[in-house]
């Protein structure tokens, strides 16, 4: 029995040093940026239907969320990493900023830069 006590703690040490959570918090854990939104560019003029694009780092994403303005556009579950966004009925030359995040298969997360686009 002492031997297993033993195992649990040095189990409970290594993961504390690498990071790992063991706990029951199942809340996504930040990681250095691996995503980039690829299109539309910065400060562009878009209008109508819009494609956002992103490129990810192999991190072993399970999903990518598009973000406009901080408010959750979709999900997108397959490769390659993209969402239309309806721009109609929104103000000429308002700005708006796109991020998207990629969630991994180790339940990790990272997070584009964002991308300001005006409405044309």
């Amino acid at each position: 029995m002492k031997k297993f006590a033993l195992f649990a703690a040095s189990v409970s040490v290594v993961l504390a040093l690498i990071g790992c959570d063991h706990s029951t918090n199942t809340q996504p854990v930040p990681i250095e940026s691996g995503i980039s939104i690829t299109a539309p560019s910065q400060d562009s003029y878009v209008q109508g239907s819009v494609e956002i694009a992103a490129t990810v780092k192999d991190v072993g994403e399970r999903y990518v969320d598009f973000y406009v303005d901080g408010r959750l556009i979709t999900r997108s579950s397959t490769a390659p990493w993209t969402c239309t966004w309806n721009t109609s009925g929104l103000a000429a030359n308002s700005s708006h900023t796109l991020t998207a995040i990629a969630i991994t298969d180790v339940n990790t997360y990272t997070t584009s830069a964002p991308v300001v686009v005006k409405i044309r």
